[in-house]
């Protein structure tokens, strides 16, 4: 089946060309497979047996979505019509993700694709991930290769093909980031600015809406007032026909001068108009030019009308392999930084230990200078003996304040050192942390393995425990007579 994650004409003429190719197959949005509560037994492909995901993408959006958000819907899928139509999970040959630079791997050797993978992974799901990527298939090559590319699919409407675009060089590459940055800002700029005419021209229109009701004033006045001068001509009420033709003469002399004030600012918004609308042309023009260098930083690397036998005969493409690859090998340096730390930690535990050691030495040689000195200073009787006690404590008062000092500066460097062991011991914890993140499914999946196993055993011991010719197939605890009718079967 196909999911569309957009609506747009380029989305539309994508589906249309995959399902000439895959007539039998049905077609859904994204939103349609949310609304029906993700459950997809009601459609006539039956059983379904790959999904491929069309959208709008870049290296973090995939349909507008992040990897998890989006993960989280093919979780809610496979989830809900498992439960509906048990194995349904394992049916699926792959999900295909049809969109731009949905395969690129970059610098942390982490993609849009690989992050979808790693999610379905970690809920037990091993079905392949595919997406565009370079067509290099060592896994070295392709890694060394891939972080210094980029890798987009778009739909040749007129050729009925996908082009698969990359980039010889690293510098390409940078230059592809610079001018879609660079675009990116000067279309901001562009839109602001055209927010910024769209209100200009809103005032412009106010202002002359404000000029025909002030000239429809100035005629309904002029009217008026040749009505009161027609009056006039009557003596009754002469005063207050004279204060009436006073008004109208005032308010038509107010609206001709507000008539002016408005066409003196007219003249102003027009005239910034006019800039606002060459500048906006400026930034078009410019947009335009940054589009054509982006472009001209890639090559096509491949032309194929079906993108689902291009996966299927690249291997590179199938990011759940890839995510256990580098899962792999983030094992292994998550281990080693491990190990490291923990080499770290007891370094520091030594180090610790050694000048606790020796402050306790230095205490005790303090305590025991202490009791001599005062032993010392108990045995003076005469003028020579304190002469020979102020002597003697002159030399030991230096190896007094040289030990002191030491187990000064030996308590501020446990002090110290036992804040970086903390500290490590933090780091080891995160490491563990993580180790458990990545290892726990695969931990999982190996148990029910060994369980399966173990079963197998049983059975086989079961078996050979009996003499063949004695062997009552009803006693096989495999048997339906062997199992009770309110057991649960799977």
């Amino acid at each position: 089946m196909f999911i569309a994650l957009t609506r747009d004409q380029a989305t539309q003429s994508s589906i249309r060309h995959l399902l000439k190719q895959f007539p039998g197959e049905v077609l859904q949005t994204l939103n349609q497979i949310i609304r029906s509560d993700y459950d997809l037994t009601s459609l006539k492909e039956n059983p379904i047996t790959r999904i491929t995901i069309l959208g709008h993408a870049d290296q973090g959006l995939y349909g507008g979505m992040d990897s998890e958000t989006f993960a989280d819907h093919l979780i809610h899928i496979l989830k809900k019509n498992d439960e509906a139509s048990p194995g349904f999970s394992n049916r699926l040959e792959a999900i295909d993700l049809l969109g731009c630079e949905l395969g690129f791997i970059n610098a942390e050797t982490q993609s849009y694709a690989m992050e979808v993978a790693t999610h379905l992974q970690k809920k037990g799901y091993s079905i392949p991930i595919q997406a565009f990527t370079i067509p290099e298939h060592t896994k070295s090559h392709f890694v060394n290769t891939l972080l210094n590319r980029k890798t987009k699919t778009t739909l040749h409407n007129e050729a009925t093909t996908w082009g698969f675009y990359g980039f010889k060089t690293a510098e390409d590459t940078e230059k592809y980031i610079t001018y879609t940055s660079l675009e990116s800002e000067v279309y901001i700029k562009k839109i602001r600015e055209q927010a910024k005419l769209y209100t200009l021209i809103e005032t412009i229109r106010n202002v002359n809406i404000e000029n025909i009701a002030l000239e429809t004033t100035i005629d309904d006045s002029y009217i008026q007032l040749q009505r009161a001068k027609i009056n006039l001509q009557t003596p009754e009420n002469k005063s207050k026909i004279e204060h009436t033709l006073v008004k109208f003469r005032q308010k038509i002399s107010d609206s001709r001068a507000m008539i002016q004030k408005n066409i003196a600012k007219l003249s102003i918004l027009y005239e910034t108009q006019k800039k606002l609308t060459t500048y906006i042309d400026q930034l078009e023009k410019k947009e335009q030019m940054l589009s054509e260098h982006r472009l001209n930083c890639s090559v096509q690397i491949v032309d194929t009308s079906n993108p689902r036998e291009y996966l299927d005969q690249h291997p590179e493409c199938d990011f759940t392999h890839l995510a256990q690859i580098y899962r792999t090998e983030t094992v292994d340096t998550l281990v080693n930084s491990k190990q490291s730390k923990q080499i770290e930690h007891q370094e520091l535990t030594k180090k610790i230990h050694t000048l606790e050691t020796q402050s306790v030495k230095w205490q005790r040689s303090l305590e025991k200078a202490n009791l001599t000195i005062e032993q010392k200073r108990s045995e003076i009787d005469s003028p020579e003996a304190e002469t020979e006690f102020i002597e003697l404590m002159v030399g030991w008062q230096e190896q007094i304040v040289a030990r002191q000092l030491t187990i000064k500066h030996n308590t501020a460097a446990i002090r110290e050192l036992s804040q970086t062991q903390q500290q490590i011991s933090a780091e080891i914890e995160e490491l563990d942390t993580k180790l458990t993140e990545l290892t726990q499914p695969h931990q999982n999946a190996e148990k029910a393995v060994s369980d399966i196993r173990n079963t197998v055993q049983m059975v086989r011991r079961y078996k050979t425990s009996i003499p063949r010719e004695k062997i009552d197939p009803k006693q096989s605890p495999l048997h339906d007579s062997a199992i009770k009718p309110n057991s649960n079967r799977q």
